[in-house]
């Protein structure tokens, strides 16, 4: 049986899944903490800790070793593709020379992807294939007004300075199954991507034509870690008072920042909304904030709303988050079942449960978003790729 893997790696962890032609998952595997003393495995539903710490090379190599299964074809979820790549990339030094020319739009994920490949490529050499999915490419064909910065044209051309998006592979995956379940594409739709990182998307008609990361990752909403949109001369004052550099400034906003920095508790949001702390309830209500202004937005360039969708960590287990969210929204005729809604604590990859009350004028779902389903669904349907030659 020929089978396609997908390689997922993050800063502290990796996923590696095995499909087969019909895009049943076989194998799942991940490493988790894997920069701490006790990593976390995961193997098809069996979880041991190991003795750490490991580096990246030595958790794929675990991975592929404990689930004992060589791929055909191996794909990637690269996080930057830059102006460069937008689909389905066959992945050789050649690529990876122009991801490397494009790294400081995203330092560490183009290099952990890179690093990645380059390991998988050691363990089974040329017999197996490699390509490059990447979370900007959903967003390449967003209207003008949307990819660009109001900065001079000059400048945005000579240093690649667009808003490229992020987490496209799961909004797009979250578009595919809204079409699947009304068996059409809503026409007005937004997408919800909350979990550790956190966006949003418009689509209009099946595209996407607004979304709220940009450059990097940081613009948008607030998050677990990253401030989201900001002034952008706080970096400067930062660095000024604080008399850090320009980078230890950029670091705060990324790491230390979000409803972490503002809680002072947790980096767990589910950790924040148990405490009624006074900056815990600070920190939710700026999260709820950036979350119901983005909607109100989108609403606003998409000339109403027809369905609305929550996934990610936050997004498929938080119902609290879901009901705030939604109340903000009854004005135009959006209301959730509340029972079901409080039902739901985390949904299965692939699974859509509709919470809006019958008579809502917005149809709201939860859907548990499956990022390697789409990579690997994006492998089989590259023509002459499931056989091998």
């Amino acid at each position: 049986m020929d089978l396609v893997a997908v390689v997922n790696p993050g800063s502290s962890s990796v996923k590696i899944s095995f499909f087969d032609e019909e895009l049943h998952c076989l194998h799942q595997g991940s490493l988790s903490k894997i920069h701490l003393a006790a990593p976390l495995l995961h193997v098809d539903g069996e979880t041991k800790t190991l003795d750490g710490p490991l580096d990246l090379n030595q958790a794929l190599e675990l991975l592929f070793q404990r689930i004992g299964v060589q791929p055909q074809s191996i794909g990637y979820r690269f996080v930057h593709g830059g102006p460069f790549f937008h689909e389905l990339t066959p992945l050789d030094e050649s690529v990876v020379e122009k991801l490397l020319s494009i790294v400081d739009l995203a330092p560490l994920h183009i290099q952990t992807g890179v690093d990645a490949f380059r390991k998988c490529e050691s363990l089974f050499g040329k017999e197996v294939k490699h390509f490059a999915l990447f979370d900007t490419g959903f967003f390449h064909a967003l209207p003008e007004p949307a990819r660009h910065y109001a900065i001079p044209l000059e400048l945005s051309k000579k240093h690649h300075i667009y808003r490229y998006g992020f987490h496209g592979i799961s909004h797009q995956y979250l578009r595919d199954k809204l079409e699947a379940y009304f068996q059409s594409m809503p026409k007005r739709a937004i997408t919800l991507h909350l979990g550790s990182g956190c966006s949003a998307t418009a689509h209009l008609m099946g595209k996407p034509i607004d979304t709220s990361m940009g450059l990097t990752p940081l613009e948008g909403l607030v998050m677990s870690t990253r401030s989201g949109s900001v002034d952008p001369t706080l970096v400067d004052y930062i660095s000024k008072k604080e008399r850090v550099s320009i980078d230890e400034a950029l670091n705060l906003l990324n790491k230390e920042s979000g409803w972490k920095g503002v809680s002072g508790l947790s980096s767990d949001l589910g950790a924040v909304l148990q405490s009624d702390t006074k900056e815990a309830r600070l920190a939710v209500s700026l999260f709820l904030r950036s979350v119901v202004t983005c909607i109100g937005g989108y609403i606003a360039e998409l000339g109403g709303l027809d369905a609305l969708v929550f996934s990610a960590g936050v997004g498929e287990n938080s119902a609290e988050i879901r009901e705030s969210v939604t109340h903000a929204l009854a004005w135009m005729g959006v209301e959730i079942d509340l029972d079901v809604n409080r039902s739901i604590q985390g949904v299965k990859e692939g699974q859509v449960v509709l919470i809006s009350a019958p008579h809502s004028k917005v149809s709201v779902f939860v859907i548990g978003t499956d990022e390697n389903y789409e990579i690997a669904r994006s492998l089989l349907a590259k023509e002459g790729f499931s056989r091998k030659e």
